[in-house]
């Protein structure tokens, strides 16, 4: 498991973007910065995590985190801005579903519920029993938040009909709407683990990248343009954010 420490976190993540990309019949809408509400996703990954361990606490006779989450029943409405400044209303559920994944969670996704609002499911890992929770609280929130981030990053970068997952996955994290995903997780999880940038910045970038266990699951299917964007954009958001600046303006 990932370990935490304290920090405060940007507020927003900037990218060096091209306007549009397009994927199959996929298309993706990015802009230099992406904007992203770091606050919201922290209140919701707590309140979430809160609510699995009071119901938990509450319920002491359930031995089934399935039972639990059924119990907890949870979903409700959030609004945020995408990369196009418009208002965005989306639901977050939580579900519960089994994996083999050492994770908490087992899956997570984002789709169109229907044309004025969009939908983020999180299904915990039935895999691990009520205890397992009670036990890890920090790290429940951490990979909670993990999730949000990473779906979240959807709702704010494109405007999709339909999100398609069952693809071939050195086709999936290559993506560029799954880069940059996956860009957001990663940053969470570095800045999670270091103080600040300069404790960053006296280490190799791809010796950083070890850090990250979503980068670590991802990097086999990425290829290499996918690896260098990814390496650029962590240099100028880590080492040079000076350049990043310079890049927002153009």
């Amino acid at each position: 498991m990932i370990k935490l420490s304290n920090r405060d976190e940007l507020k927003c993540i900037s990218f060096i973007t091209l306007s549009q990309y397009k994927a199959g019949n996929l298309l993706l809408y990015a802009k230099k910065t992406l904007p992203f509400d770091i606050e919201l996703t922290s209140k919701i990954s707590e309140e979430i995590s809160k609510k699995i361990i009071q119901t938990i606490t509450n319920n002491p006779n359930i031995k089934n985190i399935k039972n639990i989450i059924n119990e907890l029943n949870y979903h409700k409405i959030f609004t945020i801005k995408n990369a196009k400044d418009e208002i965005i209303n989306f639901y977050v559920i939580i579900g519960c579903s089994y994996s083999e994944d050492e994770s908490f969670i087992s899956f997570s996704s984002v789709g169109n519920l229907n044309d004025n609002y969009k939908n983020i499911i999180i299904e915990i890992n039935e895999k691990y029993k009520p205890n397992d929770f009670l036990e890890n609280d920090s790290y429940l929130n951490f990979i909670l938040k993990s999730a949000l981030l990473h779906e979240m990053a959807h709702v704010a970068d494109i405007d999709l009909k339909e999100i398609y997952e069952d693809i071939n996955k050195n086709i999936y994290y290559n993506q560029k709407i799954e880069l940059r995903a996956l860009l957001i997780q990663i940053i969470h999880e570095l800045t999670s683990q270091f103080k600040n940038n300069e404790e960053i910045k006296k280490n190799k970038l791809e010796d950083i990248l070890k850090n990250s266990e979503n980068y670590q699951i991802a990097e086999e299917y990425l290829n290499e343009e996918s690896k260098k964007y990814i390496l650029q954009v962590l240099y100028n958001h880590f080492y040079n954010p000076k350049e990043n600046k310079e890049n927002d303006k153009k």
